[in-house]
């Protein structure tokens, strides 16, 4: 389990997240729920191949949690911890 910071009202929501590889393409895949099958949709998806990646010190300024990171992709930044 991450909690990731809501991309409209900005409060943070437990998600379980899956590392996942499809087609030489990486991803986060995240859901609301553990229970995780083949046939789960996704709540989200952030494309790993294309994102910078931002710790430490930085990432526990902006979003004021320890043991944070920020995931900024080209449409996004999405904050976890």
């Amino acid at each position: 389990w991450l909690y990731k910071r809501g991309g409209l009202r900005k409060n943070w929501l437990r998600r379980w997240f899956v590392l996942c590889e499809e087609e030489r393409l990486l991803f986060l895949a995240y859901f609301d729920h553990s229970e995780v099958t083949a046939q789960s949709v996704p709540k989200g998806i952030v494309v790993l191949s294309e994102a910078k990646f931002v710790g430490g010190e930085a990432a526990e300024q902006k979003t004021a949690h320890k043991h944070s990171m920020l995931i900024q992709t080209t449409g996004r930044e999405y904050m976890v911890y």
